[in-house]
């Protein structure tokens, strides 16, 4: 027997068996009664918020600042030792060490003539247990001694973990839109 025609058989056998259980008018009746709690729900948000949810945020909040203020010591505390981030262009920085802070320090000194505003859209925030993962959506804009350059849309992803001195960046990802 070809699979089409048994599977057009199983399906036919399925809905004689369910029309034979006459479940088709206990399921409506039911189905309405859960009508109204389903078309509450948008999908948007969890039903019950999670106080690991704001903790996440207020971290990512926070984290956000320190790169507007261009502060490389706070980047550095509030990071993993073996943090890993992926760049806009493309580029892996693992494990960043001294070394990488340091060019990081040295890259905010030099950019510090300019002003940049970084501004982050946070879609989602899940939390599994010990660790989060914050998607959305990041503006950064700069203005420079020859005035501002064109502003850049980028979409992200960072994970958090939790650890004895609160949430700490495992790893970052943010790419051009």
């Amino acid at each position: 027997m070809a699979l089409s025609t048994y599977l057009t058989a199983r399906s036919m056998m399925m809905f004689s068996n369910f029309r034979r259980l006459r479940l088709r008018r206990r399921f409506l009746p039911l189905s309405l009664l859960f009508l109204p709690l389903v078309a509450g729900c948008s999908g948007d948000e969890p039903a019950v918020p999670v106080p690991e949810v704001a903790e996440v945020r207020a971290a990512h909040e926070a984290w956000v600042t320190a790169l507007n203020r261009q502060d490389v010591d706070y980047l550095e505390h509030h990071a993993l030792p073996e943090i890993s981030m992926f760049s806009a262009s493309g580029r892996l920085r693992k494990d960043l060490g001294e070394a990488g802070w340091e060019a990081m320090r040295g890259g905010a000194r030099q950019a510090g003539r300019e002003q940049r505003r970084v501004e982050h859209q946070i879609e989602e925030i899940r939390v599994y247990g010990d660790v989060a993962m914050v998607t959305g959506h990041s503006r950064v804009g700069v203005t420079g001694v020859d005035g501002d350059r064109p502003e850049l849309r980028r979409r992200l992803t960072y994970i958090w973990v939790r650890t004895d001195q609160g949430w700490r960046q495992a790893h970052h990802h943010v790419s051009d839109l």
